[in-house]
Order: C-alpha cells, then sequence, then structure tokens
C-alpha cells in the first residue's frame, strides 16, 4: 500500500471510532434523560429511535447503515430492544403514560383538596371552641372580682383574703 492509502485508512478508522465514541455517549445520555424523567423520553415526542440517536449524535443519516459501522448499527438495535421493554419510547405509549400521570396528579389534588377543607373545618371548629372558653374564662373572672369585692365589704370579720402571687 501506498503511504496515501495508508494515511486515508487511518483518517477512515479515527473517524469510525469518534463515530463510535460519539453515538454510545449520546445512548448514555438518552439513557439518563430517560432515567431522570420517569421512564420517558424528553424530546421528539418521547419517541426514542435510531433516527433520533443519529440526530443527537450529529451524524449521517445513512452513516450507521454502512458496512463500516455494521457493528454498531447491531449495538444501537441491541439497546432500542432493550429500551423498549424497559421503559415508554413509542409516541401512543407516552401519550398513555402522561394521560395516566395526568389522573394520578388530579387524584392526588383532589385528595390534598379535601384534606385542606377538613383542615378548615377544624380551624373553624377550634375558633369557635377557644371563643367559648375566653367567655367562659371572662365570667369566671368576673364572679372572681365580685367575691373579692364582697371579701372586702366584709373585712371586719374572721375573713382574710388570700394573697395574689
Amino acid at each position: 500500500m501506498t503511504e496515501i492509502k495508508i494515511s486515508k485508512a487511518a483518517r477512515g478508522a479515527e473517524r469510525t471510532s469518534h463515530i463510535e465514541t460519539r453515538v454510545k455517549e449520546i445512548i448514555s445520555v438518552i439513557s439518563t434523560e430517560i432515567a431522570t424523567n420517569g421512564g420517558v423520553y424528553p424530546a421528539n415526542g418521547g419517541a426514542v429511535n435510531k433516527t433520533e440517536v443519529i440526530r443527537r449524535a450529529a451524524i449521517g443519516k445513512t452513516t450507521l447503515f454502512s458496512k463500516t459501522q455494521a457493528c454498531l448499527n447491531q449495538y444501537v438495535d441491541i439497546w432500542l430492544a432493550s429500551l423498549k421493554v424497559d421503559h415508554l419510547v413509542t409516541r401512543g405509549s407516552v401519550r398513555a403514560s402522561h394521560e395516566e400521570r395526568a389522573a394520578a396528579w388530579k387524584q392526588k389534588y383532589e385528595a390534598l383538596s379535601a384534606a385542606h377543607h377538613l383542615s378548615e373545618l377544624e380551624l373553624q371548629q377550634f375558633k369557635s371552641e377557644l371563643f367559648e372558653a375566653n367567655r367562659v374564662l371572662e365570667d369566671l373572672l368576673k364572679q372572681h372580682d365580685k367575691a373579692i369585692r364582697e371579701l372586702e365589704s366584709v373585712r371586719g370579720g374572721n375573713v382574710v383574703s388570700i394573697r395574689k402571687r
């Protein structure tokens, strides 16, 4: 082989390994995004497919389908197949998942709202009880003052007032 052919082959091998690295990094990033979003891919309407991997890796549309990238293409296929088993990766399943999540959030909201209403009712009941207790306290203080006045009016006898603390 001539020197030019060798350098072309070396550059080709370098490009191939660079593409493989980018695709594997993107697969890792997509997996992380899916994990952090509760099993749903947040971009592309929730659909994860080979085209999305190609777009995210910023490689040509036919790159994965070339003879040189056959192993990488198979790797992506295996990853996508495993992803479909574990997560929601099609638009239809994501839409259904969103509907289920919305229903779950609505149920949580309604439960929270009911708990809030109960808390408000309890607060009103406690305020009413506090008002009643204050009224009783006021009556008792009036009776106490009346008893003290009567006691002071009778000071001449054997009755002695108890010192206040």
